[in-house]
């Protein structure tokens, strides 16, 4: 949905250009403490200077049809260029600008209702403005990587697109993704899945697959995975890709890149955190509990003194093989036999261990109707200590 932008919208914006550059600026130095400073010692640039030199770009070319960017694209590749010289890397431009985006998004709407703007014009503004943080930030990459003196040829900078596109925050519609896709000769499957990769290591050399799109220099390394199904290319991926820890999000459609990235990223944080077992190829579905508990550690520890009474009250020595017990029983179906055969251990030492369980909790394990409940906090609790004792 476009529409054709009246040729004095910009100097209305404009009125309101020092207003929106503080915002930009304070909420970027919230978002990041201390980052602002150490990037500014880095280039010749002040943060203040950036934002405007971006916002007036932006205005300079709002009304071109088509606008090209050709300011910003200049701007952030001297950027990249500076970046690179001094070994920074480039997320707090990352940063900056989709804060920029989120606060200007924020004074559109505004501007809409004082202004009576219609629905076209607004999401014209709205895709305009994407389209320059877009444009930015690969310049901003083709400064980086060309003072690195790597050239990135045409079809190297579509694949950068497409990649960003299909890890979009706001979903792209499956029109944009085959428009970028055929730029980028890349076959469209019809699903995708996202491997994150763990921070250390530097950057990776590993020769991948010709359909996989890789973005290296991300805060959380990641690949864009086709057709994620075929267990061969994840164990050569997973392969090319060791030591590092990687954790593989839920397969998704084309359109919803950003939630298996999403949740991929924060599966390395837990195995970072030692909350998630360290290895390679984690796949987020097999851990989904646990995942989903460490987003309520507040809600699962307060369930646990609860449902657990006094169980949850020992001291981490005694509870840990009480807990465990537990948890294989309910695991096996409750078959202390079949239990006592995964600890390795006899099954009336299980049977004893659950009388005692049942003394501590104050209620019996058996309730079917808080089965589920209690297999989760258990889960959480026995990986609570774990994470206890290696600390």
């Amino acid at each position: 949905m476009t529409a054709q932008l009246d040729r004095q919208l910009p100097d209305l914006l404009r009125s309101h250009t020092a207003d929106v550059i503080d915002e930009i600026e304070r909420d970027f130095r919230l978002r990041a403490p201390g980052i602002a400073d150490t990037w500014e010692a880095a280039t010749s640039w002040s943060l203040h200077a950036i934002i405007d030199e971006t916002i007036t770009g932006f205005l300079d070319e709002l009304t071109c049809e088509p606008p090209i960017w050709s300011a910003a694209t200049s701007l952030y590749r001297r950027l990249g260029a500076e970046l690179s010289n001094q070994e920074r890397d480039l997320e707090p431009l990352q940063t900056a600008l989709q804060v920029g985006g989120h606060v200007a998004c924020r004074r559109f709407i505004s501007a809409a209702y004082r202004h009576g703007w219609t629905e076209e014009v607004l999401a014209t503004l709205t895709d305009r403005l994407f389209a320059l943080i877009a444009t930015a930030m690969e310049a901003a990459s083709q400064g980086y990587l060309r003072q690195q003196g790597q050239v990135v040829t045409d079809r190297d900078r579509h694949r950068m697109s497409l990649r960003n596109l299909l890890i979009r925050d706001r979903e792209p519609e499956l029109e944009e993704i085959h428009e970028a896709a055929r730029a980028a000769s890349w076959p469209v499957p019809k699903r995708i899945a996202v491997m994150a990769l763990a921070r250390n290591g530097g950057r990776c050399h590993a020769i991948l697959p010709p359909d996989v799109l890789v973005d290296w220099e991300a805060s959380t390394p990641y690949l864009i995975v086709p057709d994620p199904g075929r267990p061969h290319l994840i164990r050569q991926l997973v392969n090319l890709t060791r030591p590092r820890h990687v954790a593989i999000g839920p397969t998704a459609t084309v359109t919803q890149g950003a939630h298996s990235l999403q949740w991929a990223s924060y599966a390395i944080t837990l195995i970072e955190r030692g909350i998630l077992p360290a290895g390679h190829g984690l796949r987020c579905v097999e851990h989904a509990a646990t995942i989903s508990a460490s987003m309520a550690e507040d809600l699962m520890d307060a369930s646990a003194r609860e449902l657990l009474g006094q169980l949850a009250a020992l001291p981490p020595q005694r509870a840990q093989p009480l807990l465990e017990t537990l948890l294989a029983y309910l695991e096996c179906g409750g078959n202390a036999l079949v239990a006592g055969e995964r600890l390795g251990i006899h099954s009336q030492t299980v049977r004893y261990r659950l009388r005692r369980i049942t003394e501590l909790m104050g209620r019996p394990i058996d309730d079917p109707d808080r089965r589920l409940d209690l297999m989760s906090i258990v889960n959480w609790q026995c990986r609570t200590i774990a994470l206890t004792e290696a600390a």
